[in-house]
């Protein structure tokens, strides 16, 4: 990068800063006026680690994570197809529905044994990766095959999902190793650069208290299929070395702008350690700010959830609007939802 554009983007950072906190101060006084006590009881509350036990409870989070960027309304839950012998199997462990793309996701959990030498635990810990990885293979089938079933949404409203309507697939791995926080520190492993590919499908794999912290700081279905998007971007082609996944979290909200035109202009970039750490130290007032603003959304977030009482409903004749949809149909209410996510 010439001098002339490193000293164009500290320029433009300077000013962002500045406008930031003349933003902050001038909208929402009492947020910077909060005792420190409050602001490390906050930082405890969301964005500490949690120990996850067992796999039933990991599938439990990781749908309550889920919510946070979802509505109900676009999220099927376990979803269940017969197989050749008239038994119910299960097709993944959730589905993420947005327009014209859906989010599919499978998690897992393995307990390792720290008493064990680091390269076994490397192993099983690959293992249960690979595992995972071949768990996709049961959607992809049936979605390549057009024999999805009839399915359920979080609300009970069953629909069918073809592949004309949901060309693009996203595959999430959502994975936990309960205990390895207490691991002696050359025993611990995390992931890094966890994008990869399975049968041609794009596949994220997430560490389940990373995949917490992403949930709320991109609490919105466009958002999160946004940072998945840049995430494939920047993993096959502008990483340089081993990233952290919090840090380039960390990076990409604070320094969004600068990352997309990294991105455009082809540049390469090395993300150091400790982005996240500086971020929710630094950032806490900022960020209260906003979720303080952002909750007005869910006000808007209610009022879709209720657009499933229009099923069933006939309009009388002359009042109703005119839409390309049968209204008081299941097809009416997802296009709703899916045109407003």
């Amino acid at each position: 990068m010439s001098q002339k554009r490193k000293q164009k983007l500290l320029k433009r950072q300077k000013k962002k800063k500045k406008d930031m906190q003349r933003k902050v101060t001038k909208q929402l006084p009492d947020v910077l006026n909060q005792s420190e006590s409050e602001i490390i009881e906050w930082q405890r509350k969301n964005y500490h680690s949690d120990n996850f036990k067992d796999g039933i409870e990991l599938e439990n989070i990781s749908e309550s994570i889920s919510l946070r960027i979802g509505l109900p309304d676009i999220i099927i839950p376990n979803p269940i197809y017969k197989d050749n012998h008239d038994q119910d199997k299960e097709i993944c462990d959730m589905i993420l529905m947005y327009p014209e793309t859906l989010v599919i996701y499978q998690v897992k959990h393995k307990k390792l044994n720290p008493e064990k030498d680091q390269s076994v635990i490397i192993g099983r810990a690959d293992d249960t990766i690979t595992k995972l990885r071949k768990q996709f293979s049961t959607f992809i089938d049936l979605y390549e095959n057009d024999n999805l079933p009839l399915m359920k949404t979080k609300v009970g409203i069953k629909y069918e999902i073809k592949k004309e309507k949901f060309p693009n697939v996203i595959l999430i791995g959502v994975i936990s190793f309960p205990g390895m926080e207490n691991f002696p520190e050359d025993k611990k492993i995390e992931m890094l650069n966890s994008y990869g590919e399975h049968r041609g499908y794009k596949l994220h794999l997430f560490d389940v208290d990373h995949y917490d912290k992403i949930s709320l700081e991109l609490d919105t279905p466009a958002d999160f299929i946004r940072y998945l998007e840049n995430r494939v971007r920047f993993y096959t082609g502008m990483n340089i070395g081993f990233t952290n996944e919090l840090d380039y979290l960390a990076f990409f909200k604070a320094n969004y702008d600068e990352f997309m035109e990294a991105q455009s202009d082809n540049v390469k970039l090395s993300i150091g350690e400790g982005i996240w750490d500086h971020y929710v130290k630094n950032s806490s007032k900022e960020i209260i700010l906003r979720d303080k603003k952002n909750s007005l959304s869910y006000v808007f977030d209610l009022i879709l959830t209720k657009v499933k009482d229009s099923i069933g409903f006939n309009p009388v004749e002359g009042k109703g609007h005119n839409v390309s949809l049968d209204p008081g149909t299941v097809e009416a209410y997802m296009a709703i939802l899916l045109s407003s996510v």
